[in-house]
């Protein structure tokens, strides 16, 4: 959990700069369960809507019912994003010295264009970060 309240207010900063007709549709990709946990947790006093994730158990609740043209990832490799977006671009990054070493600096994209479908891709994303 160190980290988390960061973490949190950067990704909530990233969620509000976006324009309001992004924000209907858009989805939060947390990329492990620690992250989506923090929003999850965190997240609701800020604004944010449940996160989604494809690790653990958070990929049986699937990606919910919004289509993710806009999406916010928490912590990919960009080389996997611009397989499944048209646009990629890193907005933020969090930074925690004290935080196990794949937490220690975390990248947050807004990634538009979705190549496929949230819901088409989700069955492939098992597992993945």
């Amino acid at each position: 959990m160190l980290g988390w309240t960061p973490l949190t207010q950067a990704v909530a900063r990233v969620w509000h700069a976006l324009p309001p007709g992004d924000t209907a549709n858009a989805i939060i990709l947390a990329t492990n369960y620690g992250r989506a946990g923090a929003i999850d947790l965190l997240g609701r006093s800020r604004g944010l809507p449940p996160t989604i994730a494809p690790v653990g158990s958070y990929w049986f609740f699937g990606p919910g019912e919004r289509t993710g043209s806009t999406t916010v990832v928490i912590g990919a490799n960009p080389e996997r994003l611009h397989k499944l977006f048209s646009e990629v671009m890193e907005v933020a990054r969090t930074n925690n010295p004290w935080g196990v070493p794949e937490e220690q600096s975390v990248p947050i994209y807004v990634c538009r264009g979705p190549i496929k479908s949230i819901a088409a891709v989700w069955p492939s994303l098992a597992g993945q970060n």
